[in-house]
Formats: C-alpha cells, sequence, structure tokens
C-alpha cells in the first residue's frame, strides 16, 4: 500500500531528518519522497516521482542497491550503505528497505529510509589510524523520533543480534553494569543539555552476561536553526587495553611492594633474631617450670612471625631469580606430593611426554608450586583430589591477552573445591588481600610476582561451588624446543 500523501501527514514526515521514500516493488519507479531524500539526493518532489530507483541512487551504487531490492522482493528487510556526492561534499548515507505487502500477502511497494552515517565513518576511520582499539561501533539517536540505529559492530559489542533485540535509550540502560548506571545517565543527559563532546568509560553486562569494558564517545547534531536533532558516536571494546593497564599497575604495585618488604622484612627478622636469642638463654637459665612454659609460648609466637617475614623475603626476592636451564618434572611432581604429605587429598598427574624446557629458578617456582597446592587443600576442607597437568603450548599473537606470542610451558593445578566468586579475581594476587580468617595475602601475591619476573603468567578460572583451576605459563628454552621437534622429526 502505498504512503498516503496528505496534507498533514505530507508536513510531519517533511519535518523528519531521515530521507523517505517509497517505491514501487515492480516496477521500481519512485511514488514518494520527503523533504530530507529531496536534499540528499538533489532532486524535487515533482522530477523524482516516476522515475526508477537506479536514476537516483545509480553509478556505482547501484549493483548492491539490486541486489538489496531482489531480497526485499522476497519479503526481507535489508539495509545497505552508499556514498554519495552533496554540495557539502562527500556523504555515508545508511539505507533501510521495508517490505510493504498487500492484502494478498505479496510485495507491492517498498518503504525507503535513509540515514546519514558520516559522522561515524569520520570517527571509525580517526579511530582506525590510532590502531589502538579492537572492535569499534557505531551508533545514532534520532532525537525526535527517539529511535537508535546500530551498526553490525556494536550488536556485536553488547552481544545481542539485530533479530532479538531492538535498541531505544530505555533498553540500552539495561546493558550499563549497574554502578555505572548513574555516571551513564548523567554524561548523556549533560551533553545533551550543552552540547559538550561525549566521552565515557563504562562497564557493560553483555548478552552473554560477561562483564567487559567499553568507552562511549559521540557529539550532538543540530539542524540548521539551531535545534539538537541527532546524536552520533561510537562505542569501542577496550576491555583487553584495561586488563593490560590493569597489568602494568599490579607489577608497578608488586614492584614497589616487594622492595618495602624486603627492607621491612630484613630489619623486623634481625630484631627477632635477637628476642629469640635472649628467651632461649632465658629458657636454659630458668629453674620456674611455668616461666619455662611461657617462654617456649613466646618462642613459638616468634617462629610464626619468623615465618611472616620469610614469605616477606620471598616476595621481595621475587624479583631476581636464580634460573638454570631444567625440566619441570619429575621437580614440580615431587614438590606437590611433598605438600600433600599425611593429607587426605589425593593428586593425579597429567604430563604431556617429551614437555620442554624452561629457564626456571627452582626454589622459587617451588615455592609457587607448593602456595597453589597448600590452597587447594586447605579448598577442599572435606578431602578430595587435585589435578595437576602440564602442557607444550604455542601460543599465537594476541591468544592470552598477557603473554607474547611464542611457545610455553603451561602447568595447572585443579581442585574441587569452594571456588572463587568471579568479581574477586582481579584481587586475588594482591598483596594483603585475603578471603581467610588466618591469611595474611601474600601467598599469591608471592607466585605472581615470581612467575611475572620469569617472563610468564598466572592465570584462574573459578567459580563458586566449582572448584578452581590455576594455570602457569612459563616460558620453553627455545633450543631446547628445537632440538626436539628436530628429534621427533
Amino acid at each position: 500500500m502505498e504512503i498516503p500523501t496528505s496534507e498533514k501527514l505530507l508536513n510531519m514526515l517533511d519535518q523528519i531528518t531521515n530521507g523517505i521514500a517509497n517505491v514501487n516493488a515492480s516496477t521500481l519507479q519512485f511514488t514518494f519522497v520527503n523533504k530530507a531524500f529531496e536534499k540528499w539526493f538533489n532532486v524535487t518532489r515533482d522530477k523524482i516521482t516516476g522515475l526508477h530507483i537506479k536514476d537516483v541512487i545509480g553509478g556505482d551504487n547501484y549493483l548492491s542497491v539490486e541486489k538489496s531490492i531482489a531480497k526485499v522482493r522476497d519479503g526481507d528487510t535489508v539495509s545497505n550503505e552508499i556514498t554519495i556526492d552533496t554540495a557539502s561534499g562527500k556523504r555515508w548515507i545508511k539505507i533501510d528497505y521495508l517490505p510493504v505487502f498487500d492484502n494478498d500477502g505479496q510485495v507491492s511497494t517498498i518503504d525507503v529510509v535513509t540515514f546519514d552515517i558520516t559522522e561515524h565513518r569520520h570517527l571509525l576511520e580517526h579511530l582506525n589510524d590510532s590502531q589502538h582499539i579492537a572492535k569499534i561501533g557505531s551508533w545514532e539517536w534520532n532525537l525526535q523520533t527517539n529511535q537508535i540505529w546500530w551498526s553490525d559492530e556494536t550488536y556485536q559489542i553488547f552481544g545481542v543480534t539485530p533479530q532479538s533485540f531492538t535498541p531505544d535509550f530505555k533498553s540500552n540502560a539495561t546493558f550499563i553494569h549497574p554502578d555505572d548506571l548513574d555516571l551513564y545517565s548523567r554524561t548523556f543527559e549533560n551533553s545533551l543539555k550543552t552540547g559538550e563532546q561525549l566521552e565515557i568509560d563504562l562497564r557493560l553486562v553483555t548478552g552473554a552476561k560477561n562483564v567487559i569494558y567499553i568507552h562511549a564517545s559521540g557529539k550532538v547534531i543540530c539542524n540548521d536553526s539551531g535545534e539538537p536533532v541527532r546524536f552520533v558516536g561510537t562505542v569501542i571494546d577496550v576491555s583487553e587495553r584495561k586488563l593490560l593497564q590493569e597489568q602494568a599497575q599490579k607489577a608497578q604495585k608488586l614492584e614497589f611492594l616487594g622492595l618495602l618488604a624486603g627492607g621491612i622484612a630484613h630489619d623486623f627478622n634481625n630484631l627477632m633474631s635477637g628476642i629469640f636469642g635472649f628467651i632461649d638463654i632465658a629458657i636454659a637459665q630458668s629453674t620456674e617450670i611455668n616461666v619455662t612454659k611461657n617462654l617456649s609460648k613466646a618462642l613459638n609466637a616468634i617462629d610464626r612471625t619468623r615465618a611472616l617475614t620469610q614469605q616477606l623475603m620471598t616476595f621481595a626476592k621475587g624479583g631476581s631469580p636464580v634460573r638454570s636451564t631444567d625440566r619441570l618434572f619429575p621437580f614440580i611432581q615431587e614438590t606437590a606430593q611433598f605438600a600433600l604429605s599425611g593429607t587426605n587429598i589425593s593428586c593425579h598427574f597429567d604430563i604431556q611426554k617429551d614437555l620442554w624446557s624452561c629457564n626456571f629458578d627452582k626454589n622459587q617456582i617451588g615455592r609457587v608450586v607448593d602456595n597453589l597446592v597448600i590452597n587447594a587443600k586447605q579448598a577442599m576442607s572435606e578431602g578430595g583430589r587435585i589435578e595437576l597437568s602440564a602442557r607444550n603450548v604455542a601460543l599465537t599473537e594476541k591468544e592470552h591477552s598477557v603473554l607474547e606470542c611464542g611457545r610455553y610451558v603451561k602447568i595447572s593445578i585443579k581442585d574441587n573445591g569452594t571456588g572463587i566468586p568471579k568479581e574477586l579475581h582481579s584481587r586475588i594476587f594482591d598483596p594483603f588481600f585475603t578471603t581467610k580468617a588466618t591469611g595474611h595475602g601474600l601467598g599469591l601475591a608471592t607466585c605472581y610476582s615470581i612467575v611475572s619476573k620469569h617472563g610468564g603468567c598466572i592465570d584462574v578460572d573459578s567459580e563458586p561451588g566449582c572448584g578452581s583451576t590455576f594455570h602457569i605459563y612459563l616460558p620453553a628454552v627455545l633450543d631446547n624446543v628445537d632440538a626436539l621437534e628436530k628429534k621427533q622429526r
């Protein structure tokens, strides 16, 4: 059914900034256009009526238009993007083709709706030239109709499809992390009121319920009268960049705390040694049983204190491993078995044959394995099983968020304990952060520091009730790897 052109409806359609037209599905001739469509395609309403669509959207564009029209005639809604030359220069136009059905269910006419997306394209080109983003989407908010348009990349970032979700300002907010909702609302409102450039960092909860970090930017577009009519912009997935920044900040924090901890532990240990010595002499000289008992308790307390300072020293020394090239097994297997001696925890080993060698400090890597195995044991207070595996892995570029491409030995330590909530994953390696009532928060921080200084990385996969798996990546010694591969060939 063709669009009625009563004066009232015509005036309303002429106020819309999007181009709107109607085309006969059989002849592909225009039956109606509004003023915005006339403007973009530089043709008046009286001259365009009856023209074939290729006479208006012709040249290099028509091949893509022809393909779209064929799909619309079959009843599909189709979109494509074209460029047109206007008095103000080249413009990018997005065109939506919508089938209109008659009473017999046949496509009789086609509604054509155009969107000016030139600002989106310019922003995308600028950001692509910067080469610091992984995925960019664009969006447009029509302030007159309250409709929002998303590019395919925006749908991908939000983790939904055009078929399953129709964007509008209110439904956009359902994806914003609850803690960032107030910031989201205030920033958009301020840009609308002042016309200032929108720049905001937010967390999104995607359609798959993953939390990602985005950067949104945009600007308000006004008509000739200065009235805001559109809000256009881009959205960028900056999760990888955010992770790299956090890793760098964590490394700097660990380095500083390592120096601080080393100095404090050294002086504190010297003081404790003096106190320990005097109490030991007092016990030897004492003839009072009660005094001797109390002094013995004091010695035990000092022993525990010295154990803590030793942990601080190990944390501090994580920056200077004394390495040698060797195989990790059976060394790591023996370390894990010793840590579980006398417990009700079993350990199953799955070690790849011809595991690559690494250049590592046995004492420090031994402490990492010991720490992780003890943590796994403590997470299974009723007993259970630990699975320790080791594999050769060759990481390609950007396969891992932190590690460079190359060959590594990956050690995984898995338990079936209580698990760790996702919101704590980014904090468990922070110094002095602990979820244990008697913990001091240095175990995992020490592990992280040691593995990082070996050129590797430590990751965690865990959720409450499903246990935890810690993955240690250590760089393989390439000469040894090449020799092994030649031998296998």
